[in-house]
């Protein structure tokens, strides 16, 4: 968040491994290309306000930057 490492995990610590949530999840929907699948997350959320700038980073895959807005 605003370039300081808030948290950081791994894929390897979820209680369902990736093709297990893929394979439920796809019971219900067709996932499309582009489509984000949330899984919570580790710890405490730190409090996010608009202006901050959030970026989560999967090594291999890419990082993904957006800056969060206040509601219009």
């Amino acid at each position: 968040m605003n370039g300081v490492i808030r948290q950081q995990s791994s894929t390897g610590e979820l209680v369902f491994n990736v093709p297990t949530l893929i394979a439920a999840i796809s019971r219900h929907i067709t996932l499309e290309p582009g489509d984000l699948i949330f899984t919570g997350t580790p710890g405490e959320t730190p409090e996010i306000r608009p202006g901050d700038r959030i970026e989560v980073e999967i090594t291999g895959i890419g990082t993904l930057r957006n800056p969060v807005r206040g509601e219009d």
